[in-house]
């Protein structure tokens, strides 16, 4: 459960977050978000900085 532990790094943070920005921070961790982000999708680092040899697969995986 995404959102539990969302909460749960937040005690051990001593961070009190909105249920607003808490839904916001579940609704970026979801893996579906990450593989449509540039931000958090490291395809290209992977395409250029290391040199794959093809362009199959992804770098996030569900």
């Amino acid at each position: 459960d995404l959102r539990s532990a969302v909460l749960k790094i937040c005690r051990f943070l001593e961070k009190q977050l909105s249920e607003e920005v808490v839904d916001t921070v579940v609704n970026q961790a979801t893996f579906q978000n990450m593989k449509t982000n540039p931000q958090a999708n490291y395809h290209d680092i992977i395409k250029y900085e290391i040199g794959t040899r093809s362009d199959k697969g992804h770098f996030l995986r569900k």
